[in-house]
């Protein structure tokens, strides 16, 4: 299995990994807290991956990133959904293209990552 790093070395993204680096909360003028198990996409080329306590939570989380960069998706059309499931599903063909076997607990919690985005919105239309 390619590592985070690796995988952004791949593919000349860079990558902000709050574990070697986590002075760029500070600059960046927010609490550590923030990141804890959420990662972001900046821009085309580079990726923030939050502090977690899962290895695997935080593996499918810099996939997903990846995928916001990677993925093949029309840029213009159905932010946030078509964007967050074309960013889910490259980071789950890649978890099937390394053969990983994750667990039941990751995948609920990927499921829960993209709901809240239909939640959101339903809550605005409330």
């Amino acid at each position: 299995m390619k590592t985070v790093e690796e995988l952004c070395k791949e593919y000349n993204v860079n990558l902000i990994d709050l574990r070697v680096y986590p002075e760029y909360a500070s600059e960046v003028n927010m609490p550590i807290e923030h990141f804890a198990n959420r990662s972001f996409c900046i821009g085309s080329k580079e990726i923030v991956v939050g502090l977690y306590e899962d290895d695997e939570l935080r593996y499918v989380s810099a996939l997903h990133e990846l995928g916001h960069i990677l993925g093949i998706i029309d840029k213009k059309e159905g932010w946030p959904y078509h964007h967050e499931v074309a960013a889910w599903k490259w980071a789950m063909d890649k978890v099937h293209e390394e053969k990983i076997k994750l667990v039941p607990k990751t995948i609920q919690w990927c499921n829960d990552q993209l709901l809240t985005y239909f939640k959101k919105e339903k809550n605005k239309d409330d």
